[in-house]
């Protein structure tokens, strides 16, 4: 009887080590699968933001087309159609806060007088309602007027990508490993 009490020790131990590796392995999983999801909902989020702010840029880009940028009054048209029609507001107007979590940004992303902070309430306007600021950070959209085109950046970013092209690199890089 008492070999039959250790022999059902050892099996309860061995069923016990077997659900422990069983569950370690299912929690790793389900992590991927969270950050997995983290990075397609930011890319999603990201890919909103550019398509919405690219139609105000195209619009801007229209209008301004045969004004000057070397004659005064030219300037003052194009810095109207660009309050008119560009999301977001220039960093440079935004408080100290923002500017310090901009700040913290990695060097190789430059942030100039054609980057633009969105607040919530652009954001709103942009019908991107489900960001908070805790989990995803600020975004900031930079202007290029010259190639009609906008970078989307993030200053929580996802494992060091802060852009959209960041991020869609990470994110194409891991659709071919699947």
């Amino acid at each position: 009887m008492e070999k039959q009490s250790g022999i059902s020790m050892i099996i309860l131990i061995i069923i016990v080590a077997i659900i422990l590796v069983i569950a370690s392995i299912g929690v790793n999983y389900a992590n991927k699968l969270m950050e997995d999801k983290n990075l397609k909902d930011l890319r999603t989020d990201m890919l909103l933001i550019q398509a919405e702010a690219k139609k105000g840029l195209e619009e801007f880009c229209f209008q301004s087309v045969n004004l000057d940028k070397n004659k005064e009054e030219d300037n003052v048209k194009i810095e109207e159609i660009k309050k008119a029609n560009l999301e977001g507001i220039p960093v440079a107007e935004v408080d100290e806060q923002i500017k310090n979590e901009i700040s913290q940004l990695p060097e190789e992303i430059v942030i100039d007088e054609n980057s633009y902070y969105l607040d919530e309430q652009t954001l709103k306007e942009m019908k991107i309602e489900r960001l908070n600021t805790e989990n995803y950070g600020h975004f900031i959209i930079k202007y290029d007027f010259e190639n009609v085109n906008i970078e989307v950046i993030n200053t929580k970013g996802y494992e060091g990508k802060y852009t959209l092209t960041q991020l869609e690199e990470a994110y194409n890089k891991g659709e071919q490993s699947n």
